[in-house]
């Protein structure tokens, strides 16, 4: 049966000193409903309850986060609700996220815990302090490294990743990212997936961040040129789960 969980908010109030240290023009975010958590779909087949196997491709939930600005720690509350309140493993979810929501995705995908979703996250802050431009003209490079380098003092490695695929899926995990073709000169919301690296999975979820001017440049993956996913769709949908 189908079920439709319209506005899943999660707050973290023990981040009021995070969220009050954010820039001015960035602090009016925090009122947007569009930073909302939403259930976009959630399927589940009375005969598939009982069954836990790993390599499971039929679509079980979808678990959809949309963009979040800074707000990455509101998202890190609903993850912790999900996993207080459902077995996501024995539940066959599949994750998507665009830009910020790309974050909790991968803390989910890869079994962080919270504490450590809450460190990943606050390398950003580490990063905008050591730079003169701060979150401005960022560096696919720095950031790119940044990120693998904290992945690896979690002890994620590209074996690792293989093994959340067997756990969750070959089909479990999705990045939407807005694609563009010089050739075609059209906009096109693109779902990314089916990595084969941590470094290219990180990489996938920058180009779903990318907004010049705080990055330098547009990402390329899979032969087009990729920018933050927010401008084309507020959820990024996998083709299974429009049918």
């Amino acid at each position: 049966f189908f079920l439709h969980f319209p506005s899943l908010l999660s707050s973290c109030s023990t981040m009021g000193s995070y969220h009050s240290s954010l820039p001015d023009f960035l602090t009016p975010l925090s009122e947007l409903p569009l930073l909302w958590l939403q259930f976009i779909h959630y399927f589940w087949r009375s005969t598939e309850k009982s069954n836990t196997t790993n390599n499971n491709t039929a679509p079980g939930p979808l678990i959809a986060f949309s963009y979040a600005g800074m707000l990455w720690s509101y998202y890190l509350g609903a993850v912790a609700f999900l996993r207080d309140h459902f077995d996501l493993h024995a539940s066959r979810v599949a994750l998507s996220g665009i830009s910020a929501g790309c974050s909790s995705v991968m803390v989910i995908f890869l079994d962080l815990s919270i504490e450590q979703g809450f460190e990943f996250g606050l390398e950003w802050n580490k990063l905008f302090a050591s730079r003169a431009l701060r979150f401005m003209a960022l560096s696919t490079s720095q950031t790119l490294n940044m990120i693998v380098r904290k992945f690896q003092e979690f002890g994620i490695t590209d074996e690792v990743l293989c093994q959340q695929y067997e756990k969750y899926g070959t089909d479990s995990l999705h990045f939407g990212v807005t694609a563009f073709s010089a050739r075609r000169l059209r906009l096109f919301h693109l779902l990314l997936n089916n990595f084969s690296s941590v470094k290219e999975t990180v990489y996938a979820a920058l180009c779903s961040m990318r907004i010049v001017p705080f990055f330098r440049s547009f990402g390329w993956f899979n032969g087009y040129f990729c920018c933050d996913g927010a401008l084309t769709s507020n959820y990024s949908i996998p083709e299974i789960y429009r049918q």
